[in-house]
């Protein structure tokens, strides 16, 4: 197993010998995540392991890709796990309907509402303070109508949704908030 420092000096495992913690670590935060989406209601539509399976697996190809290609050393940062991951569930929608009447429109924002959720999960992990002040800032449930359009409109958008996780975290999380990742 070879080591790696990441960007505070943490020796971790190299990403080939991490991806299969990761695989598990990621569907596993996604079906948590799915039980608190759903847990004040019977939703009309349910989480295929399937698909949340290859949902991930596209993220690990994503994530691979990135880390080739601008050589990253150590755990990718969470900004960068949450724009790839709610870019992956924008590819997938591993969300599907209960019933086949349903509207794929409707299944498509399913999707799009839960992946721009888990992503601000995942990058405020470990900042829940900030988190909450972010959520009760005046202009939030504008961001959040204005960033689903956005996927709605560019779902193959994944380093942009980079960039948005990225910013938000540059301004509501500190330095020393920022480590952990995959």
């Amino acid at each position: 197993m070879s080591q790696q420092s990441d960007s505070q000096g943490d020796n971790v495992p190299s990403w080939s010998d991490r991806r299969e913690q990761v695989l598990q670590n990621r569907m596993q935060s996604i079906r948590a995540a799915w039980l608190h989406f759903t847990e004040d209601s019977e939703p009309d539509c349910y989480l295929s392991p399937t698909a949340t399976l290859e949902t991930v697996q596209n993220y690990l190809k994503d994530a691979e890709a990135l880390i080739n290609r601008h050589n990253i050393k150590g755990r990718l940062q969470l900004h960068k796990v949450a724009g790839l991951l709610a870019a992956s569930f924008l590819k997938n929608t591993p969300i599907t309907a209960r019933d086949e009447t349903e509207p794929l429109r409707r299944v498509f924002r399913d999707n799009q509402v839960f992946a721009l959720r888990h992503a601000l999960a995942i990058c405020f992990q470990g900042a829940e303070e900030e988190l909450e002040r972010f959520l009760s800032v005046e202009g939030f449930n504008g961001w959040f109508k204005r960033t689903i359009d956005f996927m709605k409109r560019r779902p193959d958008c994944a380093e942009a949704l980079v960039l948005v996780f990225d910013t938000l975290a540059s301004i509501y999380i500190s330095e020393k908030l920022r480590r952990g990742g995959d």
